[in-house]
């Protein structure tokens, strides 16, 4: 296990990433964890963004435009421009909140890491 590995659950759900190891352990931050950031897609739509780790409440879509269609239920997956493999399952949007003052929507994604076992996890290097 080394640094920047990419932890995974089987179903290819991104858990997160190890950020530092020694002899006898390694320290991982989990996708909610707000230095957490991931370049990311809408499953099924041209729409791209920054998945940011919001602690409690999951994952933050950032970057999403006033115009793009992006609705609660949608699935957000890495899109594999950076340290992730593509196609990896972020989680569900859960909230989409517009306010044509701002540039951006505020989008919370729920996360599936309290539905899988944490005690099993694959860890794919780079």
């Amino acid at each position: 296990i080394r640094k920047g590995d990419i932890i995974v659950y089987d179903s290819g759900i991104l858990i997160g990433m190890v950020t530092n190891t020694d002899s006898n352990s390694s320290k991982e931050i989990l996708i909610s964890d707000i230095n957490f950031k991931a370049t990311s897609k809408i499953l099924g739509k041209d729409i791209s963004g920054m998945a940011q780790g919001a602690l409690g409440n999951g994952i933050s879509l950032e970057f999403i435009s006033q115009n793009d269609d992006v609705m609660e239920g949608d699935i957000v997956i890495t899109k594999g421009n950076d340290l992730f493999l593509p196609g990896l399952s972020l989680g569900v949007i859960s909230a989409v909140s517009q306010n044509e003052s701002n540039l951006f929507k505020e989008v919370s994604v729920r996360t599936s890491l309290s539905d899988i076992d944490l005690s099993r996890v694959l860890v794919i290097g780079r």
